[in-house]
């Protein structure tokens, strides 16, 4: 008689605690001032808990945009019913930030005309599909607010930042950082994480796309993280275990894109959090993309944040804040159309 015997179940991973303090050392009002001078251009702008209301509804309003009408459009319903004009002469229903706009405004100005924004923590990369050629560029203050109320990582900002540690009752003070817009070539940004302050493991940061150069500079791009790693932010930065997001200039000069908790939730890309876990590195270890195959391997980033197709079929190249009016528009037509059948 053969003895059957139940597989052993691999143990869970355990990541090292995480406290309040190490979240908002993340935070980039938090970090930004002391490795101000080797990242981006930033302005900060303070929020209201009025504009946190604002992108945390559910409901869709396009802030700074002048129209006759507003139109109300509920993301989470299915009924025709769903949409509903707002008299624009009820300042209850309007959504307006005139103090906030100008701070855009003057922001974007000091900044040299473009920026990208983000929060405390993100950047709505995952909304960039809104804008013409999937980017995060803005110039007025409707293209910043549709881009953050259109992406799940702000929400996640707003509600879950915390989500990691225990016992945490207070909510941030939620900034918006408005970020000087360069032109980067994604080929150069790379991810890097750091366990016991320690730089374990850098890898590519699009892992969508195939970049054969990489191949032969490969050794000079992780020679210059590592000696800047060493140089401008190893102990320096508060916590012990984070992630650090960096583009190389074609110099091989390095400049700081962001820091990231030493959580679940970040993205190890082209690593497993397995091994970035409980691995042995004796030097830190440099992937990429070695072959189309493996790049077309790699799951398309965000779409499970797009809309439908038909959403796209009046956008015509439009600019976010374009794209947002012809959307409210189409709206209106949608809301009139139900009206006549419904008489």
């Amino acid at each position: 008689m053969v003895e059957v015997t139940e597989e052993s179940t691999p143990s869970p991973i355990t990541f090292p605690s995480v406290t309040k303090q190490d979240i908002d050392y993340c935070s980039i009002i938090e970090w930004y001032p002391k490795f101000a001078r080797y990242s981006i251009p930033t302005v900060f702008v303070p929020l209201s808990e009025e504009f946190i209301s604002y992108l945390s509804s559910d409901s869709v309003y396009v802030a700074g945009m002048n129209t006759s009408h507003s139109y109300e459009y509920d993301v989470d319903s299915d009924s025709d019913s769903s949409n509903s004009e707002v008299d624009s002469h009820d300042s209850t229903n309007l959504v307006e930030f005139p103090e906030l706009d100008l701070l855009v405004e003057k922001a974007v100005e000091e900044l040299g005309g473009s920026i990208f924004p983000k929060l405390n923590w993100s950047s709505p990369k995952d909304a960039a599909w809104i804008a013409f050629g999937n980017s995060l560029e803005c110039t007025k203050p409707a293209d910043i607010y549709i881009l953050l109320k259109s992406s799940d990582f702000i929400i996640h900002d707003l509600f879950h930042a915390y989500e990691y540690c225990q016992q945490v009752s207070e909510s941030p003070q939620f900034n918006l950082a408005l970020r000087e817009w360069r032109k980067i070539d994604s080929a150069y940004e790379f991810r890097c994480f750091i366990r016991n302050n320690q730089l374990i493991g850098v890898c590519q940061r699009d892992i969508r796309q195939y970049y054969s150069f990489l191949t032969d500079i490969k050794d000079n791009l992780l020679d210059a993280i590592e000696e800047f790693f060493d140089a401008k932010v190893q102990n320096k930065f508060p916590s012990a275990n984070y992630v650090l997001d960096v583009y190389c200039t074609n110099q091989f000069y390095v400049r700081i894109v962001d820091f990231n908790p030493f959580i679940p939730s970040t993205d190890p890309l082209l690593f497993e959090w397995s091994e970035l876990l409980v691995q042995e590195f004796n030097e830190p270890v440099f992937r990429y993309n070695k072959s189309a195959d493996e790049a077309q391997s790699n799951q398309p980033a965000y779409t499970h944040n797009r809309l439908p197709k038909e959403a796209f079929d009046f956008s015509e190249n439009s600019t976010i804040a374009e794209f947002a009016q012809r959307f409210q528009q189409e709206l209106e037509l949608q809301a009139r159309n139900n009206e006549h059948v419904n008489h």
